[in-house]
């Protein structure tokens, strides 16, 4: 932190300084259909990097709203959360 100046030093993002952070993608594996019209995804976080099809797993929740979907929820399953990876 620079007292003088009231920042702490950055710089963009580039080649030089950037670390790959691979992350898992999502694959939605089901689905619940709520009674209020909402639906509530059974999601699995595929890591390919890690050799892992599930590194965790967890559910949003979503409803149809006009031409598109609005986000109602997460949740992520306790018992697999240890498993998620730190950002770097």
């Amino acid at each position: 932190y620079d007292k003088e100046r009231g920042v702490y030093p950055w710089e963009p993002i580039k080649y030089w300084n950037h670390i790959s952070q691979f992350q898992p993608f999502p694959e939605v594996v089901n689905y619940i259909e709520n009674e209020d019209g909402s639906l509530t995804l059974r999601v699995e976080a595929v890591f390919t990097e890690g050799g892992k099809d599930c590194s965790f797993k967890h559910e949003v929740t979503i409803k149809e709203q006009g031409e598109g979907w609005i986000y109602l929820g997460n949740m992520t399953e306790k018992d697999e959360s240890y498993r998620i990876l730190q950002y770097r």
